[in-house]
């Protein structure tokens, strides 16, 4: 569909699509300040942002009205690419190859705080001559704003406990440890899925000729085979998942941690830590601020994603995945022993029956399809990445991960030569940061930045309504939260 532009009645330019005028063709600019003044935004926006509004004569407008704000467009097809100068900003729908693509885009160009503080709307006379780029476009336009909300639900929700957990992190640690050489062995990760059991006994007899990664909820069935893992990775910030570590103080395994991830006081003080950064948000500063060291990994929505680029950091050769089912199985979802499991048992009576639970968690999607997608897009580049599963547990492929049988592995372990040594970590004591801790908290809680950060729905609801009252529950709640911070500091 091709604009054509002409002179409408007052001169100034009007134009067509299939030979309907998409603005005014008597007085485009009064027409423009019209649809301007009778939006009625009931907020101040950072950010507006109009669907193709053809020759865009609705900037002064906004502009009049909200000075602060940036006025962005969305293009649906090129031909009024001459009136984008005076926008902040453009984005053209055209340019990108599918609806995903521009739904990705456009969530990562605002964020999700941004995203909620921005006004959309559509100049209706392109939307109805263009309707299907338009249902697209406002499809990506609802579905980011959806993300957005359900982010910044679980940051709320989040961000306390990941605060709480890095307080502990790192007034409790004793002993930690850090890469000192490349492992150039092989390395296998164990997850905890169902498709683990065919191949325990084989690992159990050639863990010397591998570099062991267990997920946490794998540790259990690792120490009851006498599987020796030489990392174990926790990242979840729950409570519960501080249950599958309560075995690891039995063994010599080093404990990798990101500092939001909940571990009891105790396993913290006993183990040998290697510490992990995402190098963003709270934790990271908090990090920096006490000269804790740490090494940096990747924050990843499932604990096996967080195991892969770990393993492809530390490591220079090929990596085997046991367990990584991401799919639901007949029966338990977890190899057992799962401590998860075990303390589920203890509520198991005639009503909620063990049966009634396995039958729900394996119809039960929850999170899966997302991180199989992860792994289905992952590019190892160089790297050969497998995945050990047997036909019948195999549900699913994942993309350039090559799945692999018992047959293969063997032939690969035969001709394994070098064996794992003890250098590849340099173990150090280190003090307790406690001390340091209690010197920068307090301008460290002070920030406001930090609080926009911690309550980021209820600034937003602030900004929205203006109300002072909002102000003194978010103090509030800062005041609890530190309250907390300090009685852990101090028990």
């Amino acid at each position: 569909m091709t604009a054509v532009i002409q002179k409408a009645k007052n001169g100034e330019n009007t134009a067509l699509l299939e030979n309907i005028f998409i603005h005014s063709n008597y007085n485009p600019s009064k027409e423009a300040e019209r649809f301007v003044a009778n939006l009625k935004i009931p907020y101040i926006p950072q950010n507006i942002v109009i669907s193709e509004p053809g020759l865009s004569y609705i900037i002064p407008f906004f502009r009049n009205l909200y000075p602060m704000a940036k006025i962005g467009a969305i293009r649906y097809i090129p031909d009024f690419s001459n009136y984008n100068d005076n926008f902040d900003f453009i984005i053209n729908f055209y340019e990108f190859n599918s609806s995903s693509e521009f739904e990705n885009y456009l969530f990562n160009f605002f964020g999700e705080e941004k995203l909620l503080l921005t006004y959309f709307c559509k100049w209706d006379a392109t939307s109805k001559q263009l309707q299907s780029i338009d249902f697209s476009v406002w499809s990506c336009i609802k579905n980011s704003m959806e993300k957005a909300k359900t982010l910044l639900i679980t940051r709320q929700y989040f961000e306390k406990k990941w605060l709480l957990n890095s307080v502990n992190f790192i007034s409790n640690i004793e002993q930690t440890a850090l890469p000192e050489n490349k492992i150039e062995i092989p390395v296998i990760i164990i997850s905890s899925g169902p498709s683990l059991i065919p191949f325990i006994e084989l690992i159990k007899q050639n863990q010397t000729n591998f570099f062991i990664i267990c997920l946490s909820s794998a540790i259990s069935v690792c120490i009851k085979n006498n599987i020796h893992p030489d990392l174990c990775l926790s990242t979840d910030g729950g409570y519960w998942a501080g249950q599958h570590l309560k075995k690891i103080d039995k063994t010599d395994t080093i404990l990798a941690l990101s500092s939001e991830s909940y571990c009891p006081k105790k396993i913290l003080n006993q183990s040998i830590v290697l510490p992990l950064d995402y190098e963003d948000g709270i934790s990271t500063k908090l990090l920096k601020e006490s000269g804790l060291k740490c090494f940096s990994a990747k924050r990843n929505g499932t604990v096996s994603g967080t195991a892969l680029e770990l393993a492809l950091s530390l490591s220079s050769s090929d990596i085997f995945f046991f367990g990584l089912d991401l799919a639901n199985q007949k029966g338990f979802q977890h190899t057992q022993p799962n401590e998860l499991d075990i303390n589920s048992c203890i509520s198991f009576n005639k009503i909620n029956s063990s049966e009634k639970r396995y039958v729900v968690s394996e119809y039960s999607k929850s999170s899966l399809e997302i991180y199989l997608k992860w792994f289905q897009d992952f590019q190892p580049k160089e790297r050969k990445i497998y995945r050990v599963i047997n036909q019948n547990n195999k549900k699913n492929t994942l993309g350039k991960i090559k799945d692999i049988e018992i047959d293969f592995l063997k032939n690969y372990i035969s001709k394994i030569k070098d064996s794992k040594e003890n250098n590849y970590f340099k173990v150090e004591t280190t003090q307790k940061k406690i001390y340091s801790l209690k010197a920068i908290l307090p301008q460290f809680l002070a920030d406001s930045e930090l609080k926009k950060q911690l309550y980021p729905l209820d600034f937003i609801h602030y900004h929205y309504e203006n109300n002072n009252e909002i102000l003194k529950k978010i103090d509030d709640k800062h005041n609890d939260l530190q309250k907390k911070i300090w009685a852990m500091i101090n028990e």
